[in-house]
């Protein structure tokens, strides 16, 4: 009996972590990556947290989601929270949702420079 619930223990475990992990890289289940959205606007506001941070962009009135990398690899890439600011102008490319206003960024310029960050 003791051995039943080792490994009943151990089978939910494994469940539990492949559950996790897919749930958090499938991004073709939410994303269509076979085409890529170019969106060009003013941040509105920015979320500096894991497992990904976002921002909210302005484009003609209309407001999109851009999720973007982990803050440390975003800070690996040379983004901080200084980049990112309220009120700048920003271009972003990447993967489009395939039901609402979002964007999963392969790349943003700001400033004048480009940080990539998903590339296929």
């Amino acid at each position: 009996m003791n051995s039943f619930r080792w490994s009943c223990v151990a089978l939910l475990l494994f469940v539990l972590a492949v559950r996790t992990s897919y749930a958090h890289h499938a991004i073709a289940i939410e994303h269509d990556t076979k085409r890529t959205l170019d969106l060009s606007g003013v941040i509105k506001e920015t979320d500096w947290n894991n497992p990904h941070a976002f921002l909210r962009l302005d484009v003609s009135g209309r407001t999109w989601l851009v999720t973007l990398a982990a803050p440390s690899a975003l800070n690996r890439r040379g983004v901080d929270r200084s980049t990112l600011v309220v009120g700048k102008n920003l271009s972003v490319v990447g993967f489009p949702n395939k039901v609402q206003d979002e964007v999963y960024a392969q790349k943003i310029t700001i400033d004048g420079k480009t940080f990539e960050f998903f590339s296929r």
